[in-house]
């Protein structure tokens, strides 16, 4: 407070722009007026305007001088008090019933009076009302010739209009002229905070362009890949399933879909490459890559309902700590029935522990003759049935090991043979994961129809990559 003030003109006397005079039980209303008048940036219009006193306007009211929270208890404001009334340009009182009693606002405003004049007093009410006894907002120093106020109060001006009227009578401009400017300068503000918000969104756009750009470049050159190792991979004959999924995902998507989708067609249209294989219902337990019972005796039998049997379809996982089993059980219901049979698979550990109970296996829309075989992911976490149906072709059941539930619907051995009830699966299994997509989960499966499905698990869908003949 003891620095001359920044906006003073050179060879000025003046020290403050204002003096703010108050109760102290107002401090806080002191406190914002200081704030909000020295932050207060005067629009450039105004700036270097004559002021009432003669001096040009500056860009901001500083400094304010308000701080006298340490008095001496006597009737002298003290010397301090009195050069900061004398070296100020305007005093402003913060009126309200507490003030109208200080017996220091008072003297202060008489000794402001002294030094300046009433002219540069300038008023702010804030609570009470003028001239109505014991609710007088006004110190007794300004009641008999009242100066103009500004009414901070909600019901009449609110603080923000109250500390234009201040501003404006410190400046000798009308209050709408100030009012006026102050609203363009505000209208030009949102302008500028709306053009870079137009601006960054402008460039988010573009950012958002370009990483789906570089998405689909990425996604092309994953498609490349698969088609070139798809290709790679059907020179072998043990490859050519892997080779054929590849090709499945590079004929979906990437700029080899065409090539792709050809390479693919000629594959199919050679029928007797997909028949080569004996159908599920005719391989022995010990087919391809599957241990046999004989090489395993703990799989020899199991016990089903508390009666060990042997299994009428075993397998592994390709990482070999899960097995499956499949029990197809005929139960007599009565000396003079037929009886009927009951399907269940059961998934085990390696070491003969079991995972899951024994599940009994329904199509809600077939009769169920048989379970032909069950074939496990590379993980084990999911397991597919092929079922044998009464007058229908064969059907596959994929289960949630972890869930024991159905994943998707139920998959249809399909094809353009004429054979329909006939039709069945020739090979079914889990391909290998990807090296790239390690959880991508692909399922082969051929039918005697000519008809073969690569088919990606999705959550609980299953999505299909058909190719029939």
């Amino acid at each position: 407070m003891n620095n001359l003030a920044q906006n003073a003109p050179e060879g000025s006397t003046c020290r403050y722009w204002a003096f703010i005079s108050y109760s102290n039980k107002d401090r806080k209303w002191a406190r914002w007026l200081h704030r909000s008048i020295e932050a207060y940036g005067i629009p450039a219009q105004l700036v270097s305007h004559p002021t009432p006193i003669g001096e040009p306007a500056p860009k901001r009211f500083r400094p304010l001088f308000h701080d006298r929270a340490e008095l001496p208890a006597s009737s002298d404001l003290g010397s301090q008090i009195e050069v900061a009334l004398r070296e100020s340009r305007y005093l402003i009182v913060v009126c309200s019933p507490h003030s109208a009693q200080s017996k220091w606002v008072n003297k202060e405003i008489e000794i402001f009076q002294r030094f300046h004049g009433r002219e540069r007093i300038l008023a702010i009410i804030v609570d009470g009302e003028p001239n109505d006894g014991e609710e007088e907002c006004f110190p007794l120093a300004l009641r008999y010739n009242e100066p103009i106020a500004a009414d901070a109060r909600p019901e009449a001006d609110g603080t923000s209009n109250a500390k234009l009227k201040l501003l404006a009578g410190m400046l000798g401009v009308t209050f709408d002229a100030l009012k006026q400017r102050d609203n363009q300068r505000r209208i030009r503000q949102l302008k500028m905070v709306l053009a870079l918000v137009t601006l960054l969104v402008a460039a988010f756009a573009t950012l958002s362009l370009y990483a789906n750009h570089q998405r689909l470049l990425a996604i092309d050159a994953l498609a490349s890949s698969d088609f070139r190792e798809g290709i790679s991979r059907l020179r072998l004959s043990e490859t050519t399933p892997e080779g054929i999924a590849l090709l499945a995902r590079a004929a979906r998507r990437g700029s080899h879909q065409e090539r792709a989708l050809v390479r693919l067609l000629s594959l199919f249209q050679q029928r007797q490459f997909w028949v080569e294989a004996p159908p599920l219902s005719s391989l022995p337990l010990n087919s391809s890559s599957e241990k046999s019972l004989a090489i395993d005796r703990r799989f020899a039998e199991v016990k089903f309902q508390g009666i060990a049997m042997k299994p009428d379809w075993f397998s592994r996982s390709n990482d070999g700590k899960t097995c499956v089993t499949i029990i197809n059980e005929e139960i007599d219901i009565g000396p003079h029935s037929l009886g009927f049979r009951i399907h269940h698979f059961r998934v085990w550990h390696s070491d003969g522990t079991p995972i899951t109970p024994w599940t009994l296996v329904k199509c809600p829309d077939f009769d169920v003759r048989d379970l032909v075989s069950a074939h496990l992911s590379a993980d084990g976490q999911f397991v597919a049935i092929v079922v044998d149906v009464w007058r229908e072709p064969q059907v596959i059941q994929i289960w949630d090991v972890r869930l024991l539930t159905v994943v998707g619907d139920i998959i249809v051995a399909g094809g353009r043979d004429p054979n329909y009830q006939g039709s069945r699966f020739t090979q079914v299994r889990f391909l290998p994961p990807v090296p790239r997509e390690p959880k991508r989960l692909l399922l082969l499966a051929t039918t005697s129809r000519g008809d073969a499905t690569v088919y990606e698990l999705r959550r609980n869908t299953i999505e299909v990559v058909t190719f029939p003949m």
